[in-house]
């Protein structure tokens, strides 16, 4: 499953900033060249932050459940056999629209496009066997927390299923 979410009122204003930056940087160009240095990189800075943040794409298939802004240089993968728990979260009351990285008390992190919407709370087992939960904002809570607990549910009765065969043919069962 894969689920894209855009953030519509993000786009609309760095498209109207992006535009009038460009006129800007067209406009002094010829007549104050540190000026127009200027324009053109706070023009590259908003462009690159539209390119990060414009979407939210979460993606499930048997082994991994990820989830990447825009082009992907912010993303993050969790295995499938570490999440112990998904549940939807509501989001919090907002009357605008933000990208948020907030700290969780238990170590995790939220990742939200828009502060309203509600989010996906992955709990998982880290490298160090702690386990963490991260937030994931969507605007298909329900959908997506019922897909990963499906796969979970299908990774753990192959598993038991491995076990049960390897017993029978009198071997010891190999994680």
């Amino acid at each position: 499953m894969k689920s894209t979410q855009y953030n519509k009122l993000f786009l609309s204003a760095y498209f109207i900033i992006l535009i009038l930056m460009f006129f800007l940087v067209l406009k002094t160009g010829s007549h104050n060249p540190v000026l127009s240095l200027v324009f053109g990189i706070v023009f590259i800075l908003f462009l690159s932050l539209a390119l990060s943040f414009y979407k939210l794409t979460i993606s499930i298939d048997d082994e991994i459940v990820s989830f990447k802004f825009g082009i992907g240089l912010i993303k993050k993968e969790y295995r499938l056999d570490m999440i112990k728990n998904c549940k939807p979260v509501p989001g919090k009351f907002s009357i605008y629209s933000r990208i948020s990285f907030e700290n969780l008390p238990d170590g995790g992190k939220s990742y939200v496009l828009s502060s309203a919407l509600p989010s996906v709370e992955i709990t998982y087992e880290d490298k160090n066997g702690i386990l963490k939960s991260d937030r994931i904002g969507t605007d298909k809570p329900y959908e997506i927390t019922n897909c990963i607990n499906k796969s979970i549910s299908l990774q753990g009765s192959e598993v038991t299923a491995r076990f049960r065969s390897a017993e029978k043919m009198g071997n010891k069962p190999i994680n």
